[in-house]
């Protein structure tokens, strides 16, 4: 975890995921069988680097890091990329892998944040639900149809977790399970003249600080709407399910990789500040501070003091 200036940004970002964990996983689901080249972390890394440079394919993967072969070392990935090799470990390895490591970061992430509370009036966690499809074409990802000539997938937000799965999937009927002991009404609030009444199973809790949980639940919506705008969900690097997989999840991660290195080093940019940044430097060797805090200006002059000036 470190800013070193001798490293690349990217080695820099890394360098905040927990590889020892992720490789724990890789020996768990078997990720390194036969595998004798590009491992599945240079397989996480690549894919994490094509969210950060919002790569649009295959072929920009493999152009964009064989544009210049010597910095594939610096930026951590010990592999020659090849859009086949790619492909191919997208297609066959385990899924899983990247799935438990992106809720192992979603766990850190949420003890760095653990401290900020949105509505403090409530001395509790409180969990928010919701979901999200990811459209598909239907001809290229059969196994994703919900409908009559439509395919997607369902991305579903749930406590310290996500579940992605094909639309047609049923919901779970009932929710898990919170312990609360609430019962149910309907709370009003006013505003400007206007009564908006919001639906709430608790009789202590006042108006506004239920009207707050309602504000704060539009934080997943937002979440959902960041990750389409900033990071590639929406046009995929394969066509199974495995791939498309792997490619959720390992946009998932570069999304907590930005929030972790966010608050680990007290950056004061947004989320979506940072990304256009970082985008533009992730070769270069530099300290990640730098980028996001003015550099006091270096006096580079060698002339003497005591010489008279020619104008007072």
């Amino acid at each position: 975890m470190t800013t070193d200036p001798r490293k690349t940004v990217f080695a820099q970002l890394t360098s905040h995921l927990p590889i020892r964990r992720f490789h724990t996983l890789v020996k768990r689901y078997r990720g390194g069988y036969k595998v004798k080249a590009f491992s599945c972390l240079d397989q996480l890394l690549t894919m994490i680097f094509a969210q950060l440079a919002m790569c649009d394919s295959l072929r920009d993967i493999e152009a964009s890091l064989s544009a210049n072969p010597k910095s594939l070392y610096h930026l951590g990935i010990r592999s020659r990329i090849r859009r086949s090799t790619l492909a191919d470990a997208n297609e066959k390895r385990d899924a899983r892998i990247f799935e438990k490591f992106a809720k192992i970061l979603i766990v850190e992430a949420r003890k760095l944040y653990a401290a900020e509370k949105p509505v403090p009036e409530i001395g509790a966690v409180v969990y928010a639900f919701d979901s999200t499809t990811i459209s598909l074409c239907l001809e290229l990802f059969p196994w994703a149809e919900f409908r009559k000539g439509k395919a997607g997938i369902k991305w579903t937000k749930q406590p310290a977790s996500s579940v992605i799965k094909p639309s047609a999937s049923p919901e779970p009927r009932q929710a898990p399970h919170i312990p609360s002991g609430f019962a149910a009404s309907n709370t009003g609030i006013w505003r400007r003249g206007i009564v908006y009444e919001f639906l709430s199973n608790s009789f202590t809790l006042s108006a506004l600080v239920i009207a707050k949980l309602y504000k704060q639940r539009w934080q997943v919506v937002l979440f959902f709407k960041w990750i389409k705008q900033h990071l590639r969900i929406k046009l995929f690097f394969g066509v199974s399910e495995n791939a498309v997989h792997i490619q959720v999840w390992t946009a998932l991660s570069a999304y907590l990789l930005l929030a972790i290195v966010k608050q680990r080093l007290s950056l004061p940019q947004e989320l979506h500040e940072m990304t256009q940044t970082l985008r533009l430097h992730l070769f270069e060797k530099m300290p990640v501070l730098s980028m996001f805090f003015e550099q006091p200006p270096q006096n580079n002059s060698t002339s003497n003091d005591k010489q008279l000036a020619l104008f007072d």
